[in-house]
Parts: structure tokens; sequence; C-alpha cells
């Protein structure tokens, strides 16, 4: 991993912000979990939003993030969980 490569964390969840600062907050807010976890995060957060869908949104932004060395992921019994490592800034 470049240690030169931060993760911003919003500060704050934004509607309009975009998918993958919504997935990085919602992260955030839970400390580890599955797509389906931020999915149900963030539909907590913006009731305009199904969980089931926003989790097939998450999946690929949680596993760029982990390919990139932002964010670990461990397998489980189901599915994949994320979590922070280091490096993260946030705002």
């Amino acid at each position: 991993m470049d240690p030169n490569l931060k993760l911003r964390i919003p500060g704050e969840y934004g509607a309009g912000d975009t998918e993958e600062n919504k997935v990085i907050y919602a992260l955030s807010l839970i400390g580890e979990g599955s797509a389906e976890d931020i999915g149900i995060k963030i539909s907590e957060l913006d009731k305009s939003i199904e969980p089931g869908g926003f989790s097939h949104v998450a999946e690929p932004v949680l596993k760029y993030l982990c390919e990139s060395g932002l964010v670990g992921c461990r397998a489980g019994k189901d599915n994949l969980g994320y979590y922070f490592i280091t490096n993260t800034n946030k705002t």
C-alpha cells in the first residue's frame, strides 16, 4: 500500500454526496460490517434509500477500497466484512 494514500472520512452524511463518500461515512458509523450492513445504515440515514438496493451499490465500492488498501476486509460466514485500517482523515 502506498503510505501517502489516505482515506477521507466525511464528517456528516450528505444525501447529494458521492456513493463512495456515503459508503465510507456509513462504515465509520458502524466500525465494521458487510455491504448489507452499509445498506441498512444508509437507509437509516436517508429514508428514500432501500437497504437492499444500496448494498448492491456499496459492494463494488467496498471491494475497490479493500483492493486499494484503504479499508481492510475479511471473510465472514456468508459475506465479506470491511473495516478501517490506518491512514484515515475525518473531516
